[in-house]
């Protein structure tokens, strides 16, 4: 299942677990597309985890090919709302929507007081 906000849509199911940053926060990569401009590629995304509440944050993003591309200001915008609203409603690590390994990451680490 994937979300989509602003027309940007994050495809959930697809993500990939990219390793731990420190306690409580780790990378992930996840196919991204811009359905108003047709842009496609990953987004390289930090999530940070607790008990008490959830932010992520894009790091970067790549094209198909694996070239970093910059977005532009109303790409960047659109995607950041639809990672804020992932972090409000602590969609990453939902059971029905992301792979096994994320839901337990994000488990392991809502049962520790990070930040």
């Amino acid at each position: 299942m994937s979300l989509t906000k602003e027309k940007v849509r994050l495809d959930c199911e697809s993500c990939r677990y990219c390793g731990d940053c420190d306690a409580g926060s780790f990378e992930l990569e996840v196919p991204i597309e811009d359905q108003l401009t047709g842009l496609k590629g990953n987004a390289r995304i930090l999530c940070e985890v607790s008990a008490t509440g959830h932010r992520v944050t894009l790091a970067h993003f790549r094209d198909p090919a694996g070239i970093e591309l910059l977005l532009d200001e109303g790409q960047r915008q659109r995607l950041e709302s639809l990672l804020h609203l992932i972090a409000e409603k602590k969609i990453c690590g939902n059971e029905g929507l992301c792979p096994k390994e994320i839901v337990d990451r994000v488990q392991s680490s809502t049962h520790s007081e990070v930040w």
